[in-house]
């Protein structure tokens, strides 16, 4: 079974009006909203995911970028900027809302500067030192109460940890680097764009013209391998939608040996039933007759 849209989860069409969007989520948060199935870590599971859904289609602007490009609009952060620049490469041929690869070779990753989700570049870079991992951002959705009121949240992510064979180098013992085969040594690889000669670091060996070899057996190089961790993190009571957690020294292991950068937890908060929050005040809506 494919993953289905937000639109799937509420049940609703993609045409449907936004009044239409709010009735159905109103429904599915009643029916399994924690309080009415206490226990039921599916129902729980359900409850937010419904809130996550309602979260996007719920709001017109994020809607409109949902629609056009899918799940890339909350990777590029709804970023209207960040959308133009790649409805510009889709239009290039470089990566279509559909996803892969076209004729530049371009990942929506390298168009806005990550290397992979888990912060590791996929090739063995020339001799630069030990230097500082990647930041890795992550998402925690919890329920309405759970912002109001703060607390301990598991969280449960797969991301890189430093290899022990190698202590994250990604070389043999006593491997010495060698002139990289892509760029010849010139640290620079020529990209076509348009009618452009556009010259750029190698990806090969990062711009030093010379790659580590050869690679750990272990870890076939990267320097660290993914694995999946559990932690917990304290959530702080009122915490706002969209607000990032840092926690220090949980991100990706530094190449080389270095130090590893931070964890960023983007908090999500599920849309409650029937209160609202201005600040920190609740806001409820009471029919007058």
């Amino acid at each position: 079974m494919g993953v289905r849209s937000h639109y799937d989860v509420l049940g609703v069409s993609k045409d449907a009006s936004q009044e239409e969007i709010k009735r159905a989520y109103r429904r599915l948060a009643r029916q399994h909203h924690p309080d009415r199935n206490p226990g039921d870590a599916k129902a729980e599971e359900s409850f937010k995911e419904v809130g996550r859904a309602f979260e996007i289609v719920g709001d017109p602007t994020k809607r409109k970028l949902y629609d056009e490009l899918g799940d890339d609009a909350e990777r590029i952060g709804w970023d209207p900027q960040k959308a133009e620049t790649y409805r510009q490469w889709a239009r290039s041929g470089s990566r279509g809302p559909s996803g892969g690869k076209g004729g530049l070779g371009v990942d929506l990753e390298d168009l806005f500067g990550g290397m992979d989700p888990f912060g590791m570049g996929g090739q063995r870079h020339g001799p630069s030192g030990p230097r500082r991992g990647g930041d890795i951002e992550t998402r925690v959705l919890i329920s309405f109460e759970d912002a109001v009121r703060g607390g301990p949240q598991k969280l449960r992510l797969t991301k890189p940890v430093s290899c022990a064979t190698c202590q994250g180098k990604g070389t043999r013992a006593g491997a010495a680097p060698a002139v990289c085969g892509q760029c010849g040594g010139s640290g620079r690889m020529k990209m076509a764009q348009g009618h452009l000669q556009l010259g750029i670091p190698c990806r090969a060996c990062g711009g030093s013209g010379r790659v580590a070899g050869p690679p750990c057996p272990d870890c076939q190089g990267q320097g660290s391998r993914p694995q999946e961790v559990r932690l917990e993190v304290q959530i702080p009571p009122g915490v706002e939608a969209g607000q990032k957690i840092r926690l220090a020294g949980q991100g990706a292991p530094g190449p080389g040996g270095g130090p590893p950068g931070d964890l960023l937890i983007r908090v999500e908060v599920g849309a409650h039933p029937y209160l609202t929050r201005t600040g920190t005040d609740l806001n409820i809506e009471v029919p007058v007759t």
